[in-house]
């Protein structure tokens, strides 16, 4: 049977994981793989656009959430102002 292991958001203490991989034995003393058929999953909240697409870069899920409301705030503001300009003057 192979062995699953999971990893939460490290909050950048790398230092930290490499040890806790080291001390569960899926590293060597150099920090090479040594977990063979070991499965290890990172459930971060961060992602990564590949350095080989336009823009590269890696974005959370509150990055997106952030573009999406300020693309709807500018949305809201631009049809609020083409109402007003439709809008006989009294």
């Amino acid at each position: 049977m192979t062995r699953v292991y999971a990893v939460s958001d490290i909050h950048g203490n790398l230092e930290k994981l490499t040890a806790a991989l080291h001390v569960a034995g899926l590293t060597d003393a150099d920090g090479n793989w040594a977990g063979a058929d070991v499965r290890l999953w990172f459930l971060g909240d961060v992602f990564a656009i590949p350095a080989s697409w336009p823009l590269a870069n890696v974005f959370s899920v509150g990055d997106v959430l952030i573009a999406l409301g300020a693309a709807w705030a500018i949305l809201a503001t631009a049809r609020r102002s083409a109402r007003e300009r439709r809008a006989p003057s009294p």
